[in-house]
């Protein structure tokens, strides 16, 4: 009797351990599922109760427009021991312009959206530099390096550009968010330089100087010319952005923004000059028109960064949301200048970068 209850008892403890062994690998699959079962980063999108899922955003932008190789030319002192060269630069400094965007929150299961943002941006500067006795001005921009007299110059540039975009925000953490973008950017650009000289006299005083006993001594040149340069060009490429907020607590924010973009982009180049030359009593006019650029095309690489702080909003029962930042943005767009253009010569930059105050609404 004891050796039948005693075989019994293991043949059941052997028999409790196989049935509970498929409960226990169960539980271990169920832990390990719960574990992966968030398969990307929480949407930061904003929803509203009325489900329209829409956002529009204005910007004032006030930028200082910047750009490699605007040096106009020199003034230097007649006597070269009385002074130093002085460089003149075109200086467009700053200027306002505004950006306004609208995107859609998309129904899918990942929340991405749409955005769309039209860029309009104009600025111009005119610089008009007059010599004397003592100093003489040498322009880079002419025909001739001109000396002794009035010269003007003025600079223009008109700026369009439009992104359009699918975003994906979400977050990297509690207090950190992010915002991932690609998609399409097109850029115009349109850039004029004129310069125009007024009773200029050229390189007939550098021979009187060398040579004050010839017979040039008693000849009156003078000099009336305007060049003007017209640059036009336009690119499309792929774009890039990843846009972050570090959350503060009470609806504030700061925020970092880096983009990159790579345009195929064309250019097209018109210059125009003519010019008056009067030797005594007799003057001569030419002038001339030349293509430098047309339909010349590369592939640009554009940064922009910005950094600032903003603030958002919910009211109206969190029917609609409001956003407000001010920040500074930082543009570079590689190797765009191609105004004053020559074969084999390096191309410089163009920058863009000044104050961003943005307003935006989610409903």
């Amino acid at each position: 009797m004891l050796k039948m209850k005693a075989t019994l008892a293991l043949t059941g403890t052997f028999c409790t351990s196989l049935l509970a062994q498929p409960i226990e690998n169960k539980t271990i699959a169920n832990t390990q599922t719960n574990q992966l079962q968030p398969g990307y980063n929480a949407s930061t999108d904003y929803l509203n109760h009325r489900q329209w899922d829409v956002f529009v955003t204005t910007d004032y932008l006030y930028w200082d427009w910047q750009q490699d190789s605007l040096l106009l030319g020199q003034l230097t002192p007649t006597d070269i021991f009385a002074g130093t060269t002085q460089s003149v630069f075109q200086d467009p400094g700053y200027a306002s312009g505004f950006q306004v965007g609208f995107g859609w929150n998309t129904p899918c299961e990942d929340h991405w959206n749409l955005y769309s943002e039209y860029t309009w941006y104009k600025n111009s500067d005119t610089r008009s530099i007059t010599s004397d006795s003592g100093r003489t001005f040498q322009g880079f921009q002419g025909p001739l390096p001109y000396l002794n007299g009035t010269y003007t110059s003025k600079i223009q540039m008109k700026f369009d550009a439009l992104d359009l975009l699918l975003q994906r925000p979400f977050y990297f953490g509690k207090k950190l968010t992010a915002n991932f973008s690609t998609g399409l950017t097109a850029l115009w650009i349109t850039q004029k330089l004129t310069a125009n000289t007024n009773g200029l006299s050229s390189l007939w005083v550098i021979a009187d100087a060398l040579a004050p006993d010839s017979s040039i001594d008693n000849e009156s040149i003078t000099i009336a010319s305007s060049t003007r340069h017209k640059l036009t060009s336009w690119g499309l490429g792929p774009k890039f952005g990843l846009d972050t907020n570090w959350m503060l607590g009470y609806g504030l924010k700061i925020m970092g923004n880096l983009s990159a973009s790579f345009l195929y982009t064309q250019y097209n180049l018109n210059q125009t000059t003519s010019g008056t030359v009067a030797l005594n009593a007799i003057s001569r006019t030419a002038s001339s028109q030349a293509k430098e650029l047309h339909n010349y095309v590369v592939i640009r690489p554009i940064t922009t960064a910005f950094l600032g702080l903003g603030w958002d909003y919910c009211f109206d029962e969190n029917r609609y949301q409001l956003a407000l930042s001010a920040g500074y943005d930082f543009n570079v767009y590689w190797n765009y200048n191609m105004l004053d253009f020559v074969p084999n010569k390096i191309t410089g930059n163009m920058y863009l970068q000044g104050l961003n105050v943005q307003a935006g609404l989610a409903f």
